[in-house]
């Protein structure tokens, strides 16, 4: 058998690793306590957080999802989401007029075809917008500005703490998000070494490859212990059927 400098090896098993896409999955998180939306000021709880751990690889898309909404003026309300990685999302921001959410689901995405609109709005799948993303909601939410674009969370890790900030910045109208909200992150890798069967010594570099999230000379060590010692790859490093790089002589 040709052998080839490990270096190269190296460099090809890294770069398989970092495109390592199967077994994706979509994940939904949720946090079902109500969150009520007073006549004026913070909603209770202010943040709701939705807590995230485990999980292997980075998203390749984000939505939210606010159970059922009820307020009688969708103008007053802002809602804003802030990653575990610290990205700001404003989902609303004085947009819909004066018109009710009743026992609405509302999805954000940033596939949806608008924004809210109706009267009254209804279920449905709608873009973040903001009519003044440079305004700031109260602490202790960051402040602004803020993106209305939910593709600045690909490819962030999702395990954290996320956090909903909701706000009615005028008097006059109240609501409820009766049944909290939910997270679905998709893209993720539900493959995992223990998933795989590996033990001892074996699961702890595999994890070191391929779930610790190191790069550089960190994952290049790992990557090349493990072709010294096991020879074929763990699974985050496989490409198709091509054969495993040789063992350094």
């Amino acid at each position: 058998m040709k052998m080839r400098p490990i270096t190269l090896a190296l460099a090809t098993v890294a770069l398989a690793t970092a495109s390592f896409a199967s077994n994706a999955a979509d994940l939904t998180f949720s946090n079902t306590t109500s969150i009520s939306i007073p006549n004026v000021g913070l909603g209770n709880p202010y943040p709701s957080t939705i807590n995230v751990s485990g999980v292997t690889g980075t998203t390749t898309n984000v939505t939210v999802t606010l159970n059922n909404y009820s307020h009688t003026f969708s103008n007053d309300v802002e809602i804003l989401l802030v990653a575990p990685t610290g990205q700001k999302i404003i989902l609303n921001n004085d947009v819909g007029g004066g018109s009710d959410y009743i026992n609405a689901t509302i999805t954000y995405s940033a596939s949806a075809s608008g924004a809210v609109s109706g009267s009254p709005i209804p279920s449905g799948t709608y873009l973040p917008a903001a009519s003044n993303p440079n305004q700031s909601l109260p602490g202790p939410a960051p402040a602004a500005p803020y993106s209305t674009d939910l593709t600045t969370l690909n490819g962030v890790s999702p395990n954290g703490t996320w956090s909903l900030y909701v706000n009615d910045d005028l008097a006059g109208d109240s609501g409820a998000i009766a049944n909290g909200w939910s997270l679905t992150i998709s893209g993720i890798n539900d493959q995992t070494c223990a998933s795989e069967g590996y033990t001892g010594t074996k699961l702890t570099w595999c994890q070191n490859i391929c779930e610790k999230g190191y790069t550089g000379a960190t994952l290049d060590m790992w990557i090349h212990r493990w072709i010294n010692r096991y020879r074929d790859l763990p699974y985050c490093a496989q490409e198709g059927n091509e054969e495993p790089p040789p063992q350094e002589t």
